[in-house]
């Protein structure tokens, strides 16, 4: 588990991991998973921020990423290629995937699921 809590400053995470688990609360996570084969994860921001770059991992087939963004945000960078599909609740807040439409029909796809309250989620490659 990654996470940064009351009064810290920016956390910064490397990790080969298939699954991350990244939480701030008053605070700022940058996560960086390098991992083979993906599987997705866990990001908390609540009234603090997440960073979780995946450029650098690899979907085998899919994976799901659950938020919970309250009064936060996440920020979600994916390399190009990836098939984004945005399954989430938004009360009052927002969720804007940035990435290409067009992609090979065998693309991995990353699930985004969860809350976003009062808050934002961020996709982009």
């Amino acid at each position: 588990i990654s996470a940064c809590l009351v009064g810290s400053e920016m956390c910064i995470r490397d990790r080969d991991k298939t699954l991350d688990d990244v939480t701030a609360v008053l605070g700022g996570v940058e996560s960086n998973n390098t991992s083979s084969d993906y599987k997705g994860g866990k990001a908390t921001a609540v009234m603090g921020g997440v960073t979780l770059d995946l450029r650098k991992a690899t979907i085998k087939k899919e994976a799901t990423l659950q938020v919970l963004s309250f009064w936060g945000g996440v920020e979600v960078k994916v390399p190009e290629g990836w098939v984004i599909k945005n399954r989430t609740n938004a009360i009052l807040g927002g969720v804007e995937v940035k990435v290409p439409t067009e992609t090979k029909k065998d693309a991995p796809i990353l699930y985004i699921v969860g809350d976003v309250i009062m808050a934002g989620v961020d996709v982009k490659s």
